[in-house]
């Protein structure tokens, strides 16, 4: 029946050009601020210290209007641009904020599960020594602000800039210079095995992302290094896990692999130390024994 109503139209106002109104197809609206500052971006340097956003980096947003309604709820930014220590990331909205005072939530990576504020993130147990991947879980302390308006250009913001916290601890694993048993020889994979889980479901409220809580878990992380570690590079291997309080006793059990041989380390004792969220722990790799492995190589 519509149908034919249109066409009756149609054929009886053909001296007149039929618009269709723009309510009808509300124009899209791109939006976005900056996020981070000072050591709170995610991909880690050789230095262990320094770390950089990366192209393809994503954070989750909501925004919450003064009547508690949600008008972003799990919003993805994406990255536009790198300045410096902060990364610039923009979404498509169907149509512009509506005027208010909107609290804002922010956090790094994009949760698995969320359940009102409570966001669950899944920190991998496999890591490459960078924490890239969701390893270094990051939320921004809230914030209130206006509404978020068009951003033709970077420069062109509405001023909101969110500082994100760092939620997890990290070991800066790295090969003394004085070392003995290496040699010449570089570390590329690196197995950890704690005392206790530290590596799984966390659950974070970000609203007050004053701790985390590991829900379910690993003990064991693995490092497939993106950049191998060894007395001449002088570089660092991080592996991030949730900040954790150890008993007095408790070790650090670690296993490496070079090229062709398998790296025994002893024991790192813990010292029962509380090991807390946005701190970073340097770990000398003291080489005890090298061992030949005979992997076998295919050429073509």
């Amino acid at each position: 029946m519509l149908l034919q109503i249109l066409a009756i139209l149609a054929l009886s106002s053909c001296a007149e050009e039929l618009h269709i109104s723009d309510s009808m197809h509300p124009q899209k609206v791109e939006v976005g601020f900056y996020a981070g500052g000072t050591r709170t971006r995610t991909t880690m340097l050789s230095n262990g210290l320094s770390a950089e956003w990366t192209d393809g980096d994503q954070i989750a947003v909501w925004a919450v209007g003064s009547d508690g309604s949600y008008t972003l709820s799990n919003q993805i930014f994406k990255t536009y641009g790198v300045d410096g220590s902060r990364g610039f990331f923009t979404t498509e909205l169907d149509a512009p904020m509506e005027e208010d005072r909107y609290t804002y939530y922010c956090c790094y990576p994009a949760p698995s599960a969320i359940n009102g504020t409570t966001a669950t993130f899944s920190m991998p147990p496999i890591q490459d020594g960078k924490v890239t991947g969701g390893a270094d879980v990051m939320v921004a302390v809230p914030v209130t602000h206006g509404a978020l308006t068009p951003v033709p250009e970077i420069e062109d913001h509405s001023g909101l800039r969110m500082e994100m916290k760092r939620m997890m601890h990290q070991f800066r694993f790295w090969v003394p210079s004085d070392d003995t048993v290496l040699g010449s020889e570089e570390i590329e994979r690196l197995f950890l095995t704690f005392p206790t889980q530290v590596v799984g479901d966390v659950q974070i409220d970000i609203a007050n992302p004053e701790r985390s809580v590991l829900a379910s878990g690993f003990s064991d992380i693995t490092l497939m290094l993106d950049e191998k570690v060894s007395k001449e590079r002088q570089n660092y291997a991080c592996a991030a896990f949730v900040p954790t309080e150890f008993s007095e006793g408790q070790s650090l059990q670690l296993k490496g692999y070079t090229d062709d041989k398998i790296v025994l380390f002893d024991p790192i004792d813990l010292k029962g130390r509380n090991f807390e969220a946005g701190h970073s722990t340097p770990v000398r790799l003291e080489a005890r024994e090298l061992i030949d492995y005979g992997r076998i190589r295919f050429t073509v």
